[in-house]
């Protein structure tokens, strides 16, 4: 096998898309723990999440398990600590700065092996970025005596490596986590949901997202001087949906594993990217992390108050480094923060504009974001930019036929998807008695059909990548 090959099945694994993940250790999981009684649950759980880790990527695993070690043994002391400040303070600065320096290796790591195998997922933040960020609030809710701190190594540790949150997150307080365990029910209801989730989030990924990457993924980033102005914004629109989809995707399958072991974990996309407001764009991008970060601007973020700009610019331009630390995305950040922010405050202190003019202003400014935001370096995001706005002079070529040809049909599939007309409808089906009951009915033969698709798509691109 080459090692393009065992780069590809390792990025499945990782990502819960890989054949042995669904066939094999997630039913074999969920079985066991089901299993147990309910006072060995938790330490079950730690026990596969940390078997899941070291499966899939030993490095990784080893460097969360040493900063698992030293935030249990740092919330441990910090009832001691809190006694003699200077010294809680430097604990707290050295863990905070050891938690920002295995971010900076993991970045460093994956652009390394992600730019090596050519993969999408050099755009999506997963893994380590997501541990990061609950490790960080640890500590800060630690040190200003939000929690305690001293709860228990078990339940620490059991929130730092919840593994089905470390993959595309969301992202939880401690606090939130201990609800959400309290909250926790073991019953076929939540079986069945989180597997129809899980299936959902797998289709997502592997017939929309990954069945666009392959007809539009030589372009990304790839826009020549002759690239017609249809081709410039199909290729975009292509690229942003393929986005989405994946991110979403894992989000989904993330929240159905939480379901099949009794979990229920909250949203973290709420169809974003034609929402039509940039205000409503920065409430459902990636909740969880909006959220995190905003918490740490929260006095400036008053929408009736002009700082709130100022502090939306801060927590999307943080947002922007945490996707990848360079001066590309923190322009990304700065840029979607700065309108998003101008958005919330305008409609706070004026009329609301006409929906025609606000659709216009949204599609303008998240688009010229995303042309930034898709290339491999700045100088390609701004001239991406320019052929959006139809610098090469030519409005469409016999050549672009194939793509639209090729991808069109799959395009217009994803495009109503990613609107949430479909979700909406069946949710109000839902509600009506006669069109719930053939829901149900259609509900198990249309997700058996999906897995079946995905495992298909999967099981070929394995095969493909084996042969490379």
């Amino acid at each position: 096998m080459t090692a393009c090959g065992a780069n590809k099945r390792k990025e499945g694994w990782l990502l819960f898309t890989g054949l042995t993940f669904i066939c094999l250790f997630l039913p074999l999981t969920v079985m066991i723990y089901w299993a147990l009684p309910a006072r060995m649950r938790q330490r079950a759980f730690l026990i596969i999440s940390i078997l899941f880790l070291l499966i899939t990527d030993i490095r990784s695993a080893a460097g969360m398990g040493v900063l698992t070690a030293l935030t249990v043994t740092y919330g441990r002391m910090s009832g001691t600590l809190r006694k003699k400040r200077i010294q809680f303070l430097l604990w707290t600065a050295l863990l905070t700065a050891l938690y920002l320096l295995g971010f900076a290796f993991w970045s460093i790591y994956l652009y390394l092996e992600l730019e090596q195998m050519q993969s999408f997922l050099r755009y999506c933040p997963f893994g380590a970025a997501f541990f990061v960020l609950q490790g960080l609030g640890y500590v800060a809710d630690v040190y200003t005596g939000k929690i305690s701190g001293t709860e228990g190594r078990l339940r620490t540790a059991e929130y730092l490596l919840f593994y089905p949150r470390l993959v595309m997150g969301p992202v939880q307080s401690f606090e939130r986590h201990m609800l959400m365990q309290q909250e926790a029910v073991m019953c076929s209801e939540n079986l069945g949901e989180g597997l129809g989730r899980f299936i959902r989030g797998l289709a997502k990924k592997a017939l929309l997202a990954d069945t666009i990457g392959l007809v539009f993924s030589s372009l990304y980033g790839n826009a020549q001087r002759d690239t017609s102005l249809v081709m410039a914004w199909v290729t975009l629109l292509a690229f942003v949906l393929q986005l989405y989809f994946t991110v979403a995707g894992y989000a989904d399958m993330a929240k159905g594993i939480g379901l099949c072991f009794g979990f229920r974990l909250p949203d973290s996309y709420g169809y974003p990217i034609f929402s039509g407001s940039l205000a409503q764009f920065g409430e459902r991008w990636n909740m969880s992390v909006v959220k995190w970060c905003r918490s740490c601007f929260t006095p400036m973020l008053r929408p009736e108050r002009w700082q709130c700009v100022l502090g939306t610019v801060c927590v999307w331009a943080i947002l922007g480094c945490w996707y990848r630390p360079c001066v590309q995305m923190l322009l990304w950040g700065i840029w979607m923060g700065f309108w998003i922010g101008l958005d919330q405050f305008v409609k706070t202190r004026f009329r609301k504009a006409p929906a025609a003019i606000e659709a216009v202003l949204f599609v303008l400014t998240t688009f010229s974001g995303w042309a930034v935001f898709s290339a491999p370096t700045l100088m390609d995001g701004l001239r991406s930019l320019t052929l959006l706005f139809g610098s090469s002079g030519s409005f469409i070529r016999e050549s672009d036929l194939y793509f639209l040809q090729s991808g069109g049909l799959i395009l217009l599939i994803a495009f109503y998807s990613a609107t949430g007309h479909f979700a909406k409808m069946m949710k109000y089906a839902a509600r009506r008695p006669v069109l719930s009951k053939g829901i149900g009915i259609l509900a198990l033969p249309v997700q058996a059909v999906l897995l079946i698709l995905c495992l298909a798509v999967l099981a070929t691109q394995n095969h493909a990548a084996v042969l490379l």
